[in-house]
């Protein structure tokens, strides 16, 4: 009997267009299962959509809705009075709400797998400041810096410019700013609290990032790492989505060695994080070959042209074997 999964995708973060995007690409990649597609809208309500699955991309999906509401005590969705049983959810949402543990923790409650990292491990992810110092609990390196809560008075103290101002639990580049001189804080400042209650100063790290793919639990398949070269000032929303001034190389220009090291590296920090079914791990490596940590992006881009599925392919897993694999790993 087909299992019954759930792609829930919008949400009410600033990468909401990124999730309908990623939740096309899933969609339709996936065969030989009941699809129910979720969308949550920007207000917070949750909707059955219905329509042609080409409406999602274009954010037309509004008008081929049904009304969604949760039933707890049955663990199910309720749609015009019917009882929507759930095997798994996907959730195809990008920073808060999807990556921040929100989405896992309604699993959790409805007794419902999951694809992808816990509520702790999701959350911990996201939030910046607290994962690096979790990662240089096991000597790994990551950037000087500090953290700031609104209200706060502003002491940079020991960091040396250029800085990155930038919110703790935003993703896709939001609120990122890098400044040269005192006189440009206040501005980056600002611009980060329009996305976070708390946002992270740190140094800037002559250097150049590396992603590292893996999925997986017990046994671990990493795909071809990645590099970013980027000509900007760095790799913001912009260049993330239009490589204006940057470009991805595939396979990473790296050596052998630098290669183990940053893998190495990757799957200390999967298993230290707890992560679960899959994650894109981003590294920073400086002119002396030393690798620091960046971030844990838990629920990556998904379309045909985000990295994580690319590095996927390089290492001879097609989309559709990439979902097929993670799935009936979690469902088994």
């Amino acid at each position: 009997m087909n299992k019954n999964i759930a792609i829930i995708f919008g949400g009410t973060s600033p990468e909401y267009n990124v999730s309908l995007n990623s939740a096309y690409s899933v969609i339709t990649n996936l065969d030989n299962y009941n699809l129910y597609k979720i969308a949550i809208a920007p207000n917070g309500s949750f909707y059955l959509f219905e329509g042609d699955n080409r409406l999602i991309p274009e954010d037309k999906w509004q008008n081929y809705t049904k009304t969604l509401s949760v039933n707890l005590s049955e663990n199910c969705f309720i749609c015009d009075g019917k009882k929507i049983k759930i095997d798994l959810i996907i959730p195809m949402i990008h920073g808060e709400i999807g990556e921040d543990g929100s989405i896992q923790a309604l699993g959790k409650i409805m007794n419902i797998k999951v694809l992808g990292s816990s509520i702790l491990s999701s959350a911990l992810c996201l939030d910046t400041y607290r994962s690096h110092l979790l990662a240089q609990s096991i000597n790994i390196k990551t950037a000087n810096s500090i953290l700031l809560k609104k209200g706060d008075q502003v002491d940079i103290g020991h960091l040396k410019y250029p800085l990155f101002i930038k919110p703790v639990h935003a993703g896709s580049s939001y609120g990122i700013s890098k400044v040269y001189k005192e006189e440009e804080l206040k501005v980056a400042i600002d611009e980060a609290y329009k996305y976070d209650s708390e946002i992270i100063i740190e140094e800037y790290i002559n250097s150049f990032e590396i992603g590292c793919s893996i999925i997986g639990n017990k046994e671990l398949f990493v795909g071809e790492i990645d590099e970013i070269e980027v000509n900007a000032e760095f790799f913001d929303y912009e260049e993330k989505y239009q490589l204006t001034h940057s470009a991805i190389h595939l396979p990473a220009r790296i050596n052998s060695e630098l290669k183990e090291k940053a893998i190495e590296t990757a799957v200390k920090l999967y298993r230290l994080f707890d992560l679960k079914d899959y994650a894109r791990i981003d590294l920073f490596v400086d002119r002396n070959n030393q690798i620091f940590f960046n971030e844990i992006n838990t629920i990556p881009g998904f379309t045909e042209h985000s990295r994580f599925p690319k590095m996927m392919k390089a290492k001879g897993l097609n989309m559709k074997d990439l979902l097929s694999r993670m799935i009936e790993e979690e469902l088994c």
